[in-house]
């Protein structure tokens, strides 16, 4: 990312009560974050305090491409990076 190698883990669970999932995140620059995220027919969002996505499955959902943007000077979305990530079958 941006000429860095960025290594993440995420935890990803479910909340059936509230019909939700919820990440959190770790990468090895010291990073942590917590988010919402919702899965709509093939349409993948995550919510957090600072940032936000946007993707899509693909209809075999081996691939998912979408959007990051970041919250800026508190009120307005910023586009963050695009990001496209495809499942390696071995």
């Amino acid at each position: 990312m941006g000429g860095e190698e960025v290594k993440t883990t995420e935890v990803i669970g479910y909340d059936s009560s509230k019909q939700t999932y919820f990440t959190i995140s770790f990468d090895n620059q010291g990073n942590a974050g917590a988010y919402l995220a919702n899965l709509r027919d093939c349409l993948w969002t995550i919510n957090g305090e600072l940032e936000r996505f946007m993707g899509e499955f693909s209809s075999d959902g081996n691939t998912l491409k979408g959007k990051w943007e970041l919250l800026s000077d508190g009120s307005s979305w910023q586009p963050w990076m695009d990001i496209k990530l495809t499942k390696e079958i071995i």
